[in-house]
């Protein structure tokens, strides 16, 4: 109880230490860059940063992903082989667990592929076990980069992101850009980069709303195409020769 009481203690100073250093660090800046209005408010609420300092700029995604053949991108697509797909970091904090045990549900009721890409963190092989043990139709690529992940998002049916906070994320804006409808939970920038009820649907972080939102997605083909349309439209809004222009304005009125 005493060594529980003392780390406690430490964990408390640690974050006092850390949220006086960053206050007093953020003040002596002209302008904070926050990726999305959610990291805005985070940094006013916590860090006691002036709102009018801070700018919101997302990240951007490469313009040549518009380039790609036209019959590359399945968009508003439904199939009789549903794919549902993550791409990102096959690691304990992205939350995949939650993926497959939700994927273990939606079997039950539809046919569908589970495919994983990215990074392995010593995950995969008990994900695989548990997947085999579910009757999941799994698949992991490892890490896929350029055309071949380009050809993964073209393939896919749905764009599923379990992850519980996110800084951002990109991948969620590329999966968008081929005009997938995304399946997102908890909270922070992920939320603003598909946002639910108009490119993605949110599910509470449990297995059962989760396969439920994809199952949804997967019989809905109303909300399916709708979603898929406004997808394309929300990534073609942050493509870097339209997100770098904002930074040129925000460097030239710092400098004037």
């Amino acid at each position: 109880f005493h060594r529980l009481n003392q780390l406690d203690l430490i964990t408390w100073l640690y974050h006092r230490v850390v949220d006086w250093v960053g206050r007093g660090v953020l003040r002596g800046y002209d302008a904070i860059i926050a990726l999305t209005p959610y990291e805005k408010r985070l940094l006013i609420e916590k860090l006691g940063v002036e709102s009018e300092k801070i700018k919101v700029i997302p990240n951007g995604i490469d313009d040549r992903i518009f380039d790609v053949n036209v019959d590359m991108r399945k968009s508003g697509t439904m199939n009789d082989n549903p794919v549902i797909l993550y791409v990102g970091r096959i690691s304990r904090v992205k939350n995949i667990d939650l993926l497959i045990k939700a994927m273990r549900i939606v079997v039950r009721k539809r046919a569908a592929k589970l495919v994983l890409a990215g990074p392995d963190e010593n995950l995969i092989d008990k994900l695989s076990r548990y997947a085999k043990k579910s009757n999941i139709d799994f698949h992991y690529v490892g890490q896929v980069l350029g055309k071949g992940k380009y050809k993964l998002y073209s393939t896919c049916t749905i764009f599923a992101h379990p992850t519980v906070y996110e800084a951002f994320g990109i991948s969620l804006l590329e999966a968008q850009a081929f005009g997938k409808p995304c399946v997102v939970t908890g909270n922070g920038g992920q939320l603003y980069a598909a946002p639910p009820g108009i490119t993605s649907l949110y599910a509470m972080p449990n297995p059962e709303d989760f396969a439920e939102k994809i199952v949804t997605l997967l019989t809905d083909e109303e909300l399916y195409k709708r979603l898929s349309k406004n997808a394309r439209k929300w990534a073609s809004r942050h493509l870097w020769s339209k997100i770098l222009p904002e930074y040129d304005r925000l460097y030239s009125t710092i400098c004037t």
